[in-house]
């Protein structure tokens, strides 16, 4: 096959005979960093303390290292093993080595692009964090906006309450209802990055910020994809 040929016309006669055309990555750290980036994904730390506690707690990490090492590390292996032998996209890839498999290439293609479109959104939330974090830093305010609402009026919708106050409930009722009515800083500033419509059926407006957050995420994934391992190697994503 095509990728045989090219496997034994690409190797250079020595005393340790070397395949030159499978060292692609500049360093070999970076194809580590870049394998446990494509394993162990932002959201899955998120999400996990949660499961584990919604979930029965070490019944639920058992089952879940077991599916990991049972069902996942051998299909990364196998997904590994075919991408360093064939040099080549999914889609290619799986059909040079078995034309029935052209459309798991395919459909692995299209579940990315569903992958990469939700992972975009934690992304720009993410640059929308250090953004804030660096105006802050250089418009000389005190704490940061999702923890010092006070510090920042033009952020406020609400009454806010900083992290780590507490409430004073020693006085009329209403001091009570003012208590009550406050929202946190990390929900102020939550709801000012996303400012949610009411209900469903209202689309609400368009958000230019986040919107130019993921612009800027889906250039980078294109830049990428684009120049390739090398490229990526030396930006260290």
């Amino acid at each position: 096959m095509w990728f045989e040929e090219r496997s034994w016309s690409n190797l250079k006669m020595s005393s340790v005979l070397v395949e030159e055309w499978r060292d692609l990555w500049p360093i070999k750290i970076d194809v580590i960093v870049a394998s446990l980036a494509y394993v162990f994904a932002t959201t899955n730390f998120l999400n996990l303390p949660g499961l584990i506690l919604q979930n029965g707690g070490l019944a639920f990490i058992a089952a879940y290292g077991a599916s990991l090492f049972v069902c996942v590390l051998p299909i990364i292996v196998m997904e590994f093993s075919v991408g360093q032998l064939t040099g080549r996209a999914p889609i290619e890839a799986l059909y040079n080595i078995c034309p029935l498999f052209k459309g798991v290439g395919v459909a692995q293609v299209i579940f990315s692009l569903f992958v990469l479109v939700r992972m975009t959104r934690y992304l720009a939330w993410l640059m929308l964090y250090l953004f804030h974090l660096f105006w802050a830093i250089l418009s000389g305010r005190p704490g940061l906006p999702w923890l010092h609402c006070r510090s920042f009026p033009e952020l406020q919708t609400l009454p806010c309450e900083e992290a780590g106050s507490v409430a004073n409930f020693s006085h009329a009722s209403i001091t009570k209802l003012n208590t009550l009515s406050a929202q946190s800083s990390l929900v102020q500033f939550m709801t000012m990055l996303e400012r949610p419509s009411s209900n469903i059926a209202e689309t609400g407006h368009l958000q230019y910020y986040i919107l130019a957050s993921m612009g800027i995420v889906w250039l980078l994934v294109f830049l990428a994809t684009f120049f390739g391992v090398r490229w990526l190697g030396k930006a260290r994503i």
